[in-house]
């Protein structure tokens, strides 16, 4: 997992990973990481079509219950 300078610097140089946030609307309203594709978690099943999917990233999760969720709604 990358630390927060890391991932900042792929970022602004545009060769960051897909981020998905997970939270709510207003949560992902109060503060996101930029560029962040924000599909609330009650709706992942019904949208997994819109994640991006790379073989030379897996992904990772950060957080605790949605994390999880996340993880059994898109392998």
């Amino acid at each position: 997992m990358k630390d927060a300078r890391a991932l900042l610097a792929e970022i602004e140089a545009g060769t960051a990973p897909a981020i998905l946030d997970v939270r709510s609307r207003m949560e992902f309203a109060h503060g996101h990481v930029p560029g962040a594709l924000h599909i609330p978690f009650w709706t992942l099943a019904a949208r997994t079509s819109e994640i991006p999917v790379s073989p030379d990233d897996p992904g990772h999760m950060s957080g605790w219950t949605r994390a999880g969720l996340r993880q059994e709604v898109v392998p």
